[in-house]
Order: C-alpha cells, then sequence, then structure tokens
C-alpha cells in the first residue's frame, strides 16, 4: 500500500512538474522563414520553432540536424508579404523580397542569393566596376570556362562579371589543353628545372611548367 501510495505521488508530482515547465515554454517565434530539420524527422520553419516544439513535447534529445534531399511542396512558406524589397538570384531572376527567394530556394537548394536589388540593376552597377582599362600585353592564360584571354587582367575583367570563373592555367587553352591532358612521349633528353628536379624530355618540363608551376624555368643545379 505504500509502494502504491508513493507511486502515485512521484506521478502527480512528475506531471506538475512538467506542466509547470510547459508554462515556460516560448509561445511567439519571430516569422523568420529560415527552415532547419529536427532529429524527428520534421521541418521547423526556424530554430525557434524547433525550440518550442523541444520545450512542450520534454523530448530533450530533439536537437537540428543536417536536411536531406529535396523538400516537398509543403514544407516551403506559401504566404509571403507584398512588400517589396527585390532580391536576385543566382537564376538571374528578380524576386519581390527576401522570402519569395527562400520560397524559390526550398524547392531548388543549388539557388544562390547573388545581391540585393533587382537583377539588371546589379548587372548594370557590376558592369560599371568590372569596366578596367587592360594594356595591350599579350601573356595568354586560360579560363575554366576553356576562353582564352589575352592577359591576366583581361581575365580578371571577365571574373568580375561572372565570380564563378576560375584561372585554369597560363597559357592559351588548346596548349593547356594538350600539355595537361595528353601523354608525354620522345627521346631521353634531360632537362633541369629551377625546383631542381630533372625532367626526362621538354614535354615533361613543359607539362609540369603549364599545368603546375607557371614560375618554373630552366635551371642548373640538377
Amino acid at each position: 500500500m505504500k509502494i502504491l501510495i508513493l507511486f502515485v505521488a512521484t506521478v502527480i508530482i512528475t506531471c506538475d512538474a512538467f506542466s509547470r515547465n510547459r508554462k515556460n515554454c516560448p509561445t511567439v517565434c519571430f516569422a523568420l522563414y529560415n527552415p532547419v530539420c529536427g532529429s524527428d524527422g520534421e521541418t521547423y520553419s526556424n530554430s525557434c520553432e524547433l525550440e518550442v516544439q523541444k520545450c512542450l513535447s520534454g523530448d530533450t534529445t530533439l536537437t537540428e540536424v543536417p536536411c536531406r534531399g529535396k523538400r516537398s511542396t509543403e514544407e516551403c512558406p506559401e504566404m509571403c508579404t507584398k512588400q517589396y524589397d527585390p532580391v536576385c538570384g543566382s537564376d538571374k531572376v528578380t524576386y519581390s523580397n527576401q522570402c519569395e527567394f527562400l520560397k524559390a530556394q526550398c524547392q531548388d537548394p543549388t539557388l544562390k542569393l547573388k545581391g540585393s536589388g533587382a537583377c539588371d540593376r546589379i548587372e548594370k552597377r557590376r558592369a560599371e566596376d568590372c569596366a578596367t582599362v587592360c594594356i595591350q600585353l599579350h601573356d595568354p592564360v586560360c579560363g575554366s570556362n576553356e576562353v582564352t584571354y589575352g592577359n591576366q587582367c583581361e581575365f580578371l575583367k571577365a571574373k568580375c562579371q561572372d565570380p564563378t570563373l576560375k584561372l585554369k592555367g597560363r597559357g592559351e587553352c588548346d596548349r593547356i589543353d594538350f600539355y595537361c591532358d595528353g601523354p608525354c612521349f620522345g627521346l631521353y633528353d634531360p632537362q633541369c628545372g629551377s625546383d631542381g628536379r630533372t625532367y626526362s624530355n621538354n614535354c615533361f618540363f613543359l607539362k609540369q611548367k603549364i599545368c603546375h608551376n607557371p614560375n618554373l624555368t630552366l635551371g642548373k643545379n640538377c
């Protein structure tokens, strides 16, 4: 009988404590859509919503975990305000505000924010910022877009317009592809490099210079 009374008293105390704890849970979160995934498999509008659920459920194991895969339409925000505060996406689409952009990003996780403002204004501003005059120096470099630029200045102008552009190597793209993607053959005609290494012939030397070490020159101390 004493054991039963003790058990009932414990349950009452525990439930009363849980009830009091629930009263201390936050009930209002900012209407910011920045989705996070919970360890319970649910997607919450933001981290605040997750914390509220954790508090209300009493599930102390509930944590934020990386989201995986494309979200369903039901998990994406449905309503956005009509406030016009345009942002530009990496798809070159102008969204009326950040909420509209996040709706699109929810469906396409590869979508990135390009900047604040309408896309045409951003492009115009970028064109003005990238209007650099380059000297007529022939020192070709190859971009990751397989375009040969007259010199590094011309390449940097193009990179200003397209920040994703990378330098593939020094020299014309055809030459880089020939040495970097193709094998070297020929007679053994050793070449000494300024890096202290001996190369089997001029092809191997140029392969190293063009593809890996643009500053490499012929040396004498091998």
